[in-house]
C-alpha cells in the first residue's frame, strides 16, 4: 500500500462496499460513477484521481482498462480475499472491472481518493 494516506494533496472520500457475483461490475456502471464522480458534497464536480479496493469476500478477477473478466478465470487478475489494489487515475478507476471467482459473490470495499484544492 502506497502512503497515499500521508501525502496532503489526497482527501478520502466515502468508503463503500459492492457485491460482486458473476456479471462484471465496474466502478463506472451505473450508481457507482456518482462515488467517484460526484456531482454533491465534498467533492462535487471532481473525479477520483486514486481508489484503493480491498476484496473481503471471496476470491475475485479484475481487469484494467475496460476488459470484461470471466469468471473461469481465462480473462482476469485474480484478487485473492484480503488482497488490496490501487489504482491511479480516473480513467483507470472507472475502468476496471470485477467478476467472482467461482460460484461465491465476492464483494470488495472501496475509498475513493480525491485531489484537496483546499
Amino acid at each position: 500500500m502506497s502512503n497515499i494516506l500521508e501525502d496532503h494533496q489526497y482527501a478520502a472520500g466515502e468508503t463503500f462496499k459492492l457485491e460482486v457475483a458473476d456479471t462484471a461490475i465496474s466502478l463506472g456502471d451505473s450508481g457507482n460513477l456518482a462515488k467517484i464522480q460526484p456531482s454533491t458534497g465534498t467533492f462535487a464536480g471532481k473525479s477520483a484521481t486514486a481508489a484503493w479496493i480491498h476484496c473481503i469476500t471471496n476470491p475475485l478477477y479484475f481487469t484494467p482498462g475496460g476488459t470484461t473478466p470471466i469468471v473461469d478465470g481465462t480473462v482476469g487478475h485474480p484478487l485473492a480475499v484480503g488482497d488490496m489494489l490501487e489504482l491511479k487515475n480516473f480513467t483507470n478507476i472507472k475502468a476496471a472491472k470485477f467478476i467472482r471467482q467461482g460460484a461465491s459473490t465476492g464483494a470488495i470495499m472501496v475509498t475513493p481518493f480525491f485531489r484537496d484544492a483546499a
